[in-house]
């Protein structure tokens, strides 16, 4: 039996919502990487 797939508007949401949180994971991933970048040049004055 195969499983039921969601659909909204006839579009699969599994994927639409692996991609925002694709997106998501990048975003913080920058966004943490450039207040590292701020603490590291803070912390040398």
């Amino acid at each position: 039996m195969a499983k039921p797939t969601t659909t909204d508007a006839g579009s699969r949401t599994d994927r639409r919502v692996l991609k925002r949180v694709l997106i998501y994971m990048v975003a913080t991933h920058v966004f943490l990487g450039f207040l590292a970048l701020l603490f590291e040049i803070g912390g040398r004055g």
